[in-house]
């Protein structure tokens, strides 16, 4: 076996232009198989990270003026839940824009609007405080918000050291 490697190796030296079209083309398939399976393994082997997530739907609706198909509004999912009789739990959330002030200058930023159920129904509890309570969920009657602790770190906490400062 050591003879046949010193054959091998003489035969890759004498050739160099092949030995590094074939390390480049190995390295390569290598690569991309790795790359692939990382994507599959993530998203379709793992299972996701809540508490039953067979039961996890995404509801779309189609608008009939515009022929596209988008995420469902919030106040439709509020009224197909309460009319529902088929689910037995539904949370739902829904992107949206705000405003953060009380800095040093208002910053628009990005944030979700959730069903105060959504939490307890992906098996997640926030680290501090406390969850949504049923009567919050409305938009214009509460101004409650959960907020990651990066968030929590990099802006509310600043704003606070901001505040202290002056």
């Amino acid at each position: 076996m050591v003879q046949d490697l010193r054959f091998a190796l003489r035969m890759l030296l004498r050739k160099p232009g092949l030995t590094l079209i074939a390390v480049l083309t190995l390295s390569l398939g290598i690569g991309a198989n790795t790359a692939i399976f990382s994507v599959v393994n993530a998203v379709l082997l793992k299972p996701l990270p809540y508490a039953n997530p067979e039961r996890l739907v995404m509801l779309w609706e189609s608008g009939a003026k515009t022929g596209g198909v988008f995420d469902a509004r919030m106040s439709n999912f509020l009224a197909w839940r309460d009319a529902q009789e088929v689910f037995t739990q539904l949370g739902a959330y829904q992107y949206q824009d705000f405003n953060l002030s009380g800095g040093e200058r208002p910053e628009r930023i990005q944030g979700v609007f959730v069903t105060a159920n959504l939490f307890p129904l992906l098996g997640v509890q926030p680290v501090e405080g406390r969850n949504f309570a049923p009567e919050e969920e409305r938009a214009s009657q509460h101004q409650v918000v959960i907020v990651s602790h990066d968030f929590w770190r990099q802006r509310l906490v600043a704003i606070q050291t901001s505040k202290r400062k002056r």
